[in-house]
């Protein structure tokens, strides 16, 4: 018998052998729902400011296939990652790790809208567009669906 293979007998300390096993894995388990939901959060970020995940990337200085691994929770985000994500995109770094609090930082609005003119190569009035559109009231931004979808209707009609 190798001494240094020796078993040891928890039951002779007063511990019960399944309980340290189910701890184990319940611990395991939260470590694991922890990562996933930082990937979702990533993920969530991602899409709201409408970048896909090689746009992504180059924005943070990695490759498309890093942010794939991270996305899919065969690799974790590193923590210089997560930072970097909360300082050039305004994402509320304590959101990004627990859940907890906003999304973005109150700074957000403005790192969207750059990225949404970068996108879709948008001038000023359509910025001003968005931003009114942003600032309304749910009544008011009924109307102005209401009269955008007329208007493309009576274009369709036209064609």
């Amino acid at each position: 018998k190798n001494k240094h293979m020796e078993r040891i007998n928890y039951n002779s300390c007063g511990i019960d052998a399944g309980i340290i096993y189910l701890d184990l894995l319940t611990n395991l388990e939260r470590i694991s729902d922890h990562c996933a939901s930082i990937a979702k959060r990533v993920i969530e970020v991602r899409k709201a400011i409408h970048l896909n995940q090689t746009q992504f990337a180059e924005r943070l200085n990695l490759q498309r296939s890093i942010i794939s691994l991270c996305e899919s929770e065969k690799r974790e985000f590193s923590e210089r990652t997560l930072r970097d994500i909360s300082a050039i995109f305004s994402v509320n770094l304590e959101w990004l790790k627990t859940g907890e609090g906003e999304m973005f930082d109150e700074e957000s609005e403005d790192v969207v809208i750059d990225a949404l003119r970068a996108e879709y190569d948008l001038d000023e009035i359509d910025i001003d567009i968005i931003r009114t559109y942003i600032s309304m009231a749910p009544l008011e931004r009924q109307v102005f669906k209401n009269f955008i979808k007329g208007v493309s209707d009576k274009n369709k009609g036209e064609r």
